[in-house]
């Protein structure tokens, strides 16, 4: 497995000190949001402690591994994109096997999630009333397929 991991200058620097080796993982210096959803988007999975990483693989279908004990975003979790290590880096072992184990079925399908809310925002400012969580469901429509990515389970 192929593993990318950003690089911020006191790691750097740790990694040399430590004289790590480093063969099998390509070290990046931070990258422009489309840079980086670029790799996002070809990504198997991605291991991260971000919140809005944790939305952005949901949406384009890319297994998430967060490790933290929590999530502002829970439904990351409950819809199945994203799963808590908790913090203990031994978790990360894991994430081969979590990923073997995915369903590729069909991709999640969050509430909301549906690229429409600009439009829901107008028809609220118009005078028209909120959706509920019951009328999105209903007219729920699968996010954009940007590639073969789908929904798993841990």
């Amino acid at each position: 497995m192929r593993v990318t991991r950003f690089r911020v200058a006191r790691e750097a620097l740790r990694i040399e000190a430590a004289q790590l080796d480093t063969r099998g993982i390509r070290l990046l210096d931070p990258l422009g949001y489309v840079e980086f959803m670029s790799l996002v988007q070809s990504a198997t999975g991605l291991l991260t402690d971000s919140g809005g990483v944790q939305e952005e693989t949901s949406y384009l279908g890319v297994p998430c591994f967060t490790l933290r004990d929590n999530t502002e975003r829970p439904i990351t979790v409950t819809s199945g994109t994203n799963v808590l290590l908790g913090l203990d880096p031994a978790r990360i072992s894991t994430i081969p096997a979590l990923l073997a184990m995915r369903d590729r079925s069909e991709p999640a399908a969050i509430p909301g999630w549906d690229g429409a809310a600009a439009e829901r925002l107008v028809d609220v400012l118009a005078g028209g009333p909120l959706p509920s969580r019951t009328e999105l469901t209903a007219r729920l429509q699968s996010p954009v397929r940007v590639n073969e990515r789908s929904r798993w389970s841990a």
